[in-house]
C-alpha cells in the first residue's frame, strides 16, 4: 500500500474563553500517516484532541504549525479548493450536519454540482437516487426533508452527500456515537462495504475502542493533544504498551459474567485504576501527560520526552516504562 496522509509534527493551539493569555494545547506534536486503502482508528477520551487532527487535517481548522500531506503533496498552506473532492467528513451529529431547509436530493445535489458541474436536475435527481441506493435508502426518501427521517437514516444521508464527490479519504468523525447500538452495527457494516467497492481511505474517530478495533487496520491512541500509542489492532490488543491504552482496553464490556469477573480481577491484579496526582499544568514539558494518572509512574515520566517509539513493526509508544 502507498502512503495517502502524513501529518508531521502537528500542533494546534486554542485561547481559553475570558482568559488573553491562556492556551489549551489541543494537537500536540503529532506525528503519523495512513495508508490508501485503509482504515486508521483514532481513540481517546473527550478532549484527547481527536476531532481536532480531523479536521486540521482536512484543514478546516489551520494548524499552529507542522506539516501536512496528501499523496505526496504538501497542503500545509495550499489552496485546497483541488482537493475537496478528494477529501470529505462525515460528522458526529446528522441532525445538525444536514441543511433542514433543503430536501435529500437537493443536498446530495450540492456535491454532485462541485464535481461533475452543471447538471440538469433530472441527471441530479437520478445520481441522487443512485447514491441513496448505496446507503440503503430508496427513491421515496429524495423529495423529503431530513427532519423527517430516523438518526441512522440521516446519517446515510451525510455519508452519500460525503460520497457524491467521489472522494478518496473521508474523516469519519464518531459516525455511530450517536446512534443506537443496532444503528451502530449496520452504520459501521456499510462503511466497511463502501471501503471495499470503492477503495475508500478512512480516518475513523471515536471514543470507544471496541468499534475502532472492530473496523481499523491501525489504531492510534491520543492522550492530553499527544499521539501515545500506535500499532496494528493485533498488537494493540495482544501487548499494549501505554497504561493509557490498557485502560481502555479494560473498560470494553463483555457480556459473559465469567469474563468480566476475570477481568476485574486481573485489573485489580495489575493496579490498573487511576491514581489522584499532580495537576497536569504543573509538571514540566518533559513529562509524560498521563503521569498523574498513572500507578506505573516514576521519576524517569517526569524527564522522559513523550515522543514515539518504535517497539516493533507494527507498533510504538511513548511510554518510556513499556507498562511492564
Amino acid at each position: 500500500m502507498s502512503e495517502l496522509i502524513r501529518v508531521e509534527d502537528l500542533c494546534k493551539s486554542y485561547a481559553v474563553r475570558g482568559s488573553k493569555d491562556k492556551t489549551v494545547q489541543a494537537l500536540d506534536h503529532v506525528s503519523l500517516s495512513i495508508q490508501k486503502g485503509e482504515t486508521f482508528g483514532l481513540v481517546g477520551e473527550s478532549g484527547s484532541g481527536k476531532t481536532t487532527l480531523g479536521r486540521t487535517i482536512l484543514r478546516l481548522v489551520e494548524p499552529d504549525s507542522g506539516r501536512i500531506l496528501y499523496a505526496g503533496d504538501e497542503i500545509t498552506h495550499a489552496q485546497m479548493a483541488p482537493y475537496r473532492k478528494k477529501m470529505q467528513i462525515i460528522f458526529q451529529n446528522p441532525a445538525g450536519s444536514l441543511d433542514p431547509s433543503l430536501r435529500v436530493w437537493q443536498t446530495i445535489a450540492e456535491g454532485l454540482t462541485v464535481r461533475y458541474g452543471n447538471l440538469s436536475r433530472k441527471e441530479k435527481r437520478e445520481r441522487s437516487a443512485q447514491l441513496l441506493a448505496e446507503v440503503g435508502l430508496g427513491e421515496d426518501a429524495l423529495d423529503r426533508f431530513p427532519s423527517a427521517f430516523s438518526g441512522g437514516q440521516q446519517q446515510r444521508i451525510d455519508i452519500a452527500r460525503a460520497l457524491s464527490v467521489e472522494p478518496e479519504f473521508i474523516v469519519c468523525d464518531e459516525p455511530v456515537s450517536a446512534l443506537d447500538v443496532s444503528y451502530q452495527a449496520q452504520i459501521i457494516n456499510m462503511l466497511v462495504d463502501l471501503q471495499d467497492r470503492r477503495g475508500l481511505t478512512y480516518l475513523f474517530i471515536s471514543h470507544d475502542l471496541s468499534v475502532v478495533m472492530h473496523i481499523s487496520q491501525r489504531i492510534g491512541v491520543m492522550y492530553q493533544g499527544r499521539l501515545v500509542e500506535v500499532g496494528s489492532c493485533e498488537e494493540i490488543a495482544r501487548h499494549a504498551a501505554h497504561p493509557y491504552t490498557r485502560m481502555l482496553m479494560e473498560a470494553i464490556p463483555y457480556p459473559d459474567p465469567e469474563i468480566a469477573r476475570q477481568k476485574r480481577e486481573r485489573k485489580e491484579a495489575q493496579a490498573l485504576q487511576p491514581l489522584p496526582g499532580p495537576n497536569l499544568e504543573t509538571l514540566p514539558k518533559t513529562a509524560c501527560p498521563f503521569y498523574p494518572r498513572c500507578r506505573f509512574r516514576t521519576e524517569a515520566c517526569l524527564a522522559h520526552d513523550p515522543v514515539l517509539k518504535t517497539l516493533s513493526k507494527d507498533h510504538a509508544s511513548t511510554c518510556v516504562m513499556g507498562a511492564n
